[in-house]
């Protein structure tokens, strides 16, 4: 009992450590990504308009990875990924991200699991630019 009462406490202090990267850390670590997942220019330009890509590779694993919204075992984190989001100038509505990191989802291959998630966003629009 002991044991759990330590590591939730562990995690509640985890948890509360995250804080919302600023914005030019979040481009720093897009063009790191882009590079470490060799992202094509065209795709590139796709993300950088709000698109999604026809190849994104591992790239939605590594920024979210990179900006501590996603984890390979428990996929996205919604509370962080709005607050993430929502520093970057895009706008998501809680119910609408979590339409899009349902079970369903969920694939054994990291890249693809977050690729889908991102796809799901980008597809139905749940994911806008503040105007």
């Amino acid at each position: 009992m002991k044991f759990l009462i330590v590591l939730c406490a562990v995690l509640a202090l985890v948890q509360a450590d995250w804080k919302t990267k600023a914005p030019e850390d979040l481009i720093k670590d897009r063009l790191e990504c882009f590079e470490s997942e060799k992202v094509s220019h065209h795709c590139q330009e796709q993300i950088k308009k709000g698109e999604f890509p026809h190849e994104p590779g591992c790239y939605y694993r590594c920024i979210g990875l990179k900006s501590g919204i996603w984890d390979d075992t428990n996929g996205f984190n919604i509370e962080r990924g709005i607050a993430s989001f929502e520093a970057t100038g895009w706008v998501v509505e809680k119910d609408n991200l979590k339409k899009c990191t349902t079970d369903d989802q969920k694939n054994d291959d990291p890249c693809k699991w977050s690729a889908a998630i991102a796809k799901c966003l980008f597809d139905n629009k749940y994911l806008k630019r503040k105007a």
